[in-house]
């Protein structure tokens, strides 16, 4: 029976990816299901070695095809063995997400893990005035990473210049995405959203997220063509950021809730949601930051068809969708 290829499954918001690896991983050793194969590798792996080295030394290969945030929730593909080969086809695959922001506030993470950059404000902002500002966010655009990604820049990850209190030596460009579709779902005030506190662990889990991230070298995407008003985003919204500062006149009531949306949104590789929501509210003009992410679609895994939930694998319930999974045919397919 199959035991290397690739599975998806729903990852529980809270969760670092590399942590996710570790206690599946530790799961799978413990298994029946994986004994023989464990046994056989660590033969292989160690048959010069003394007999008195531990199980434990042996390792089960494991690797994902796409990091998720800690904040996030939803489709995690994990490549197991030789899975680990055809992983980065699942990087490079279109991707679906439930989005929920927070409007009038930003982080430094854009999301409600991080510490509170500014406020903004929100009270002229309706749903009709966000959908009809989503049009600019389609299409092929230019985006500009977030500060916290693992981008590298002169040697160093983005997120290292910020976390050893360095100037970055040159502004982060902005690079070509597609935004296949942005679509608003819900726009309420009547929520139980708060804007975050000073978490002193929010940085720290972002970096080790990001510092186990699989990275691949991507091609150079081709566009035909931008429209005028996409190209200039990545501009605009730098210097709306230069010109906004935190003033007491800036906020809108605190007593009042800000406004809740909750988007779909369908993207290509090498987007990222937190810059997209963040560049949104700054279009608008005011401020937003991610509540909730679901990834809901990538490639052919879609979340709660053909994904196993990680309660599974914390209850030992795992083993029956774990095998129908990795012995599908096509296994190794996007």
């Amino acid at each position: 029976m199959n035991k290397e290829g690739i599975i998806a499954i729903n990852k529980p918001s809270g969760w670092i990816c590399t942590h996710i690896l570790k206690e599946l991983e530790k799961i799978l050793r413990k298994s029946h299901f994986y004994h023989e194969f464990v046994n056989i590798s660590q033969n292989q792996h160690h048959k010069r070695q003394r007999k008195s080295r531990k199980l434990d030394c042996r390792r089960i290969k494991l690797g994902h095809g796409g990091t998720l945030d800690p904040l996030a929730s939803g489709v995690l593909v994990i490549g197991i063995g030789k899975g680990t080969k055809n992983l980065e086809q699942f990087l490079q695959c279109t991707k679906e997400y439930q989005v929920t922001a927070l409007f009038g506030c930003s982080t430094d993470t854009y999301d409600s893990n991080g510490k509170v950059l500014k406020r903004m404000p929100w009270s002229h902002l309706t749903k009709d005035i966000v959908e009809k500002a989503l049009d600019n966010f389609k299409g092929n655009i230019l985006q500009k990473p977030p500060i916290y990604s693992a981008l590298h820049m002169k040697g160093k990850r983005l997120y290292e210049y910020v976390r050893e209190g360095l100037e970055l030596p040159e502004e982060i460009k902005p690079r070509p995405v597609v935004v296949e579709s942005f679509d608003i779902i819900k726009w309420t005030h009547n929520h139980e959203w708060k804007e975050p506190k000073d978490n002193n662990n929010a940085e720290e889990d972002l970096e080790s997220n990001l510092k186990e991230q699989n990275t691949v070298n991507q091609k150079d995407s081709k566009f035909s063509s931008f429209k005028d008003d996409q190209i200039k985003i990545a501009d605009n919204l730098s210097d709306t950021n230069k010109k906004q500062e935190l003033s007491d006149n800036a906020f809108t009531s605190l007593e009042q809730k800000a406004p809740v949306a909750t988007f779909r949104v369908v993207v290509s590789s090498g987007t990222y949601i937190r810059s997209l929501i963040h560049d949104l509210g700054v279009f608008l003009g005011s401020a937003a930051h991610i509540v909730e992410l679901i990834r809901y679609r990538q490639g052919k895994y879609k979340l709660n068809e053909n994904t196993i939930d990680w309660s599974k694998f914390e209850n030992e319930e795992w083993e029956n969708d774990f095998i129908k999974a990795i012995s599908s045919k096509n296994n190794l397919d996007p």
